[in-house]
């Protein structure tokens, strides 16, 4: 049995087939769209925060047009690789220090650890 089915009063009894007493032929509906939006929805988000995107940003992108809002998406792309950018250094600056601090730790044994020392004086 099919999963969706309509009456069709023009269907000749040959071409209703097994449904002729009661008139029906097999009808295949689409998929329902809510269920696919959420989908591509799910995937685009999972996509975008792998490339970098926050979720304002990944519902902003999926609310525009693919082919007519290239330059709102481009200018999104720019501010993301931006503040990328920004974190990375961040990141980067922190490294060094903390590769500045390690060395100097491993290296004496008659004075505090200066790991210990610059943890202290945060506060």
């Amino acid at each position: 049995n099919p999963p969706y089915a309509s009456i069709d009063p023009s269907a000749t009894p040959a071409e209703r087939g097994a449904g002729a007493r009661h008139n029906l032929v097999a009808v295949r509906s689409p998929p329902h769209p809510r269920r696919h939006c959420e989908r591509r929805s799910r995937a685009a988000t999972q996509r975008g925060g792998g490339v970098g995107f926050t979720l304002a940003e990944i519902a902003e992108l999926i609310a525009l047009d693919s082919t007519n809002d290239r330059a709102r998406t481009a200018q999104t792309a720019g501010d993301r690789l931006a503040a990328l950018d920004q974190k990375s250094a961040v990141l980067e600056g922190a490294r060094t220090a903390l590769g500045r601090l390690r060395k100097t730790c491993t290296s004496g044994t008659n004075c505090p650890c200066p790991i210990l020392e610059a943890l202290v004086n945060l506060g």
